[in-house]
Order: C-alpha cells, then sequence, then structure tokens
C-alpha cells in the first residue's frame, strides 16, 4: 500500500507569516519576524497557528497554554473564516491557487480521536506546498518562495491530485479499495474484531496459510 502518490514542489507558501500578516498570529511587542519554533509570538493575543505540512490550529481556551479563542460558536466561526480566505488565495507569480481546499476537521474526521487533529485541514494546489520555513514554525515578511532544494516532490496536495496505490497478491472483494479500508482488512485477517468507531470494509483479504512459502 502506499497512502499517497506524489507531485511537482515547485513553490513554498509561508503559511505562518500569511496568519501574522491576517492578525491570526501575533508577534511580541516590536517584533517583525520570529525564529524557529513560534520564538517570538505572543500568545496572549494569538488566534491561530500552523503546525506541521497541511494544519492550522486554534489557539483555543481550555486547550492550549495561553489560549484565547472560545469553543463553540467563536471557534467555528474563526474556522469558518480561514478556510474561506485561503480558498481564494493565488500566487501572484503564477496567478494559481494557492490552497485547493480546505475543511475544518470535522467535515473529514470522525471519531473518538478526532480531538488530536488540526482544526483546519489544508490541501494545497499541486505544485505548492508550505514552506521549509513555515514547517519550523519561523515567521517573516514575505509569503511566498521557490522551492530551491533537492527535495522536488511532495504529496501535501488533496488527495484526488495524489491518489494511493494498492497491491495484492489474493483476491479482495472490492473494486476500489480505500485507504481507510487497510485497518479493518489486516485486523479481520489476523482474526481481530475491528472497534466499533474504526471506519473502512473488511476487502476480504485472507491471512496467508503458515504452509505457504513467502514470495
Amino acid at each position: 500500500v502506499s497512502d499517497h502518490g506524489f507531485g511537482p514542489f515547485n513553490r513554498g507558501f509561508h503559511l505562518n507569516s500569511w496568519l501574522h500578516k491576517e492578525g491570526y498570529l501575533v508577534l511580541k511587542d516590536g517584533k517583525k519576524e520570529s525564529g524557529k519554533w513560534f520564538a517570538d509570538v505572543d500568545w496572549s493575543r494569538s488566534r491561530a497557528y500552523g503546525q506541521g505540512l497541511n494544519g492550522i490550529f486554534l489557539n483555543l481556551k481550555g486547550r492550549e497554554k495561553q489560549g484565547i479563542v472560545v469553543p463553540g460558536r467563536e471557534a467555528e466561526a474563526l474556522k469558518r473564516e480561514i478556510c474561506k480566505k485561503l480558498g481564494s488565495l493565488t500566487d501572484p507569480r503564477s496567478g494559481s491557487r494557492v490552497i485547493r481546499q480546505a475543511w475544518p476537521s470535522e467535515a473529514i474526521y470522525r471519531g473518538p480521536y478526532l480531538r488530536n487533529a488540526p482544526d483546519v485541514i489544508l490541501g494545497y494546489e499541486k505544485g505548492m506546498r508550505v514552506s521549509w520555513e513555515s514547517a519550523v514554525n519561523t515567521i517573516g515578511p514575505e509569503l511566498y518562495a521557490d522551492n530551491t532544494r533537492w527535495w522536488s516532490g511532495d504529496h501535501a496536495f488533496t488527495r484526488d491530485q495524489v491518489p494511493g496505490i494498492f497491491f495484492s497478491n489474493r483476491p479482495i472483494r472490492e473494486s476500489n479499495p480505500a485507504l481507510l479500508d487497510i485497518a479493518p482488512t489486516v485486523l479481520s485477517a489476523m482474526g481481530v474484531q475491528p472497534p466499533a468507531f474504526m471506519e473502512g470494509r473488511d476487502l476480504g483479504v485472507t491471512a496467508a496459510d503458515s504452509t505457504e512459502k513467502s514470495a
């Protein structure tokens, strides 16, 4: 199983710099830039921050140490606002969209571990990705940068642009297997009942007989 394909990574988007420019991520008084790991962020005035490659977290009251965003109506409105703004962004040099789609996490995730997910999930347009600088939580004056590193391909795009691959040397019941199906299929093949909250289908792959030779 490959859970994703690959595509070109030509341009980087400084997500945390954009959040700062839009007033969601505030720097300490007198600071115009921030070093790695949000070194110069004023959390008492910040409402959202980018973490990892595809996630935005709200500075949520009761969850983050210095959270100020009230859970519920205020948080939901903020997520919708951020998604709408990001969805309209275009790279000023190429005219291409930056974010193909942005979702509140509950629109695509469910179950008991939803609380661990970012509050907003980003699917970048192919060719664009969060910048190397933003991935380590720096903040600067620019919003875009060329990717000049050897690492010139990535998969932080929407899933329709980089579909995964599934191979099996045994027949399966479904003609369109999905990533969600892998965990329940493996558990079932091993004789383990998948937990009730687990999504996905058992593809019907039987476990290898102990007398079979390894491929």
